[in-house]
C-alpha cells in the first residue's frame, strides 16, 4: 500500500503579509516569541477587506515548497518573509483557521530550522553516510529510543538503530498534529492507497518527510537555483532544479549575467577570488562551509 498526501479539494489562500516588529499591535503580542515579531496580513483586523494574492494546492507544489523551506536561511527574516509571502504562513498559531492571517516569527524559524535538521538527517541515511554530522551522535540515538538499545549493539546494528531513531523523532512531531487520515483509489491502476491531509502548511513539509523515509526508489538532491533538497529516482540525472520556477530564474540570472558582459558566456566555473585570511575561522571543518558560502554568494 503506497502513502501519499492528501485526500483532495484543499486550495491554501496566499496574503500579503509584512513583519510586525516595533511596536506588535496588541492583538498580536500574545504570538509574538523570543524578540521576534508576527507575521500579519494586511488588513489582517478587517477581515472582509483581506484579499488574496493568490489561491493553489499546496500538495500538488509539495516538492517545490519542500526544496524552498530547505534552502533558506532560517536566521535570515528576509528569507522568511519572501517565503511565506510566497507560499503562504504555515500556520502555527491557529492551525485549524482555514484563512492564516498572522503567524508566529519565532516559531515559524523554529519549525523550518527543525524541517531542515530533519532533512539533512534523512538524506545522510538514505545515501548511507553513517558518519554525517547531520545525524544524532549514539547517546542521542539512546535517548531517542528510550532504552531500546542494548549497551553494546553490534556495528552492523547502528544503520538500522539510526533510522529507527529518525522514525521515532518524526511520529513525535506528527503526533502532534491534527492530521485526518483515509483511503483512496490508486490513480493509476487498481488497489487502495493511504493518505494524510494536511491542515495547514507546515504539515505538507513534515508529510513530505514522511513520504520520502517510505520511498526507497528516490534519493535526495541539492537544486542548483535555490539550494533546497528535492528527490528523484536515481535513474533521473538530467534534473538539476526542484521546479520549472528554479530553472527559470537561473537561466534568466545568467542572460542578465552575459548582457553586462557584452554577450561573453560567464558560468558557474569562473574561478573565485580568494577570501581574506583574517575571516577564515579556526576550525578546518567550518573553513570548507565558509569558502563554499562566499563561492556561492560571489556567483549569484
Amino acid at each position: 500500500m503506497r502513502h501519499v498526501i492528501g485526500l483532495g479539494g484543499w486550495r491554501l489562500r496566499v496574503f500579503r503579509v509584512s513583519l510586525e516588529k516595533t511596536p506588535v499591535p496588541a492583538e498580536l503580542r500574545r504570538y509574538q516569541q523570543g524578540g521576534d515579531g508576527v507575521f500579519a496580513a494586511e488588513n489582517y483586523n478587517r477581515a472582509a477587506d483581506v484579499i488574496p494574492v493568490k489561491e493553489y494546492d499546496p500538495i500538488r507544489e509539495a516538492g517545490e515548497i519542500f526544496a524552498s523551506a530547505t534552502g533558506l536561511d532560517v536566521h535570515s527574516d528576509t528569507d522568511l518573509l519572501a517565503f511565506v509571502n510566497h507560499y503562504g504562513l504555515l500556520g502555527l498559531a491557529d492551525p485549524k483557521a482555514e484563512v492564516q492571517l498572522y503567524d508566529s516569527v519565532f516559531r515559524t524559524r523554529h519549525e523550518l530550522g527543525r524541517v531542515q535538521s530533519l532533512a539533512h538527517w534523512l538524506s545522510a541515511l538514505k545515501e548511507g553516510r553513517w558518519r554525517d554530522r547531520a545525524l544524532p551522535t549514539r547517546d542521542d540515538v539512546r535517548r531517542k529510543l528510550k532504552g531500546r538499545v542494548l549497551k553494546r549493539p553490534a556495528a552492523s546494528a547502528w544503520p538500522s538503530l539510526h533510522w529507527a531513531a529518525f522514525a521515532a523523532e518524526l511520529n513525535g512531531i506528527l503526533e502532534g498534529r491534527q492530521l485526518r487520515a483515509g483511503l483512496a483509489l490508486v490513480e493509476e491502476g487498481d488497489g487502495l492507497e493511504s493518505r494524510l491531509q494536511p491542515r495547514c502548511l507546515v504539515d505538507v513539509l513534515y508529510l513530505t518527510l514522511w513520504q520520502q523515509a517510505t520511498r526507497g526508489d528516490e534519493e535526495p538532491r541539492r537544486c542548483q537555483g535555490c539550494d533546497g533538497m528535492f528527490f528523484v529516482r536515481p535513474t533521473n540525472q538530467k534534473q538539476l532544479f526542484c521546479s520549472p520556477r528554479c530553472n527559470t530564474r537561473v537561466k534568466v540570472r545568467r542572460h542578465r549575467q552575459r548582457a553586462r558582459t557584452g554577450g561573453a558566456s560567464q558560468k558557474f566555473t569562473t574561478k573565485v577570488p580568494p577570501l581574506p585570511t583574517s575571516l577564515w575561522p579556526l576550525d578546518p571543518t567550518e573553513k570548507k562551509k565558509v569558502r563554499l558560502v562566499h563561492a556561492r554568494t560571489w556567483r549569484a
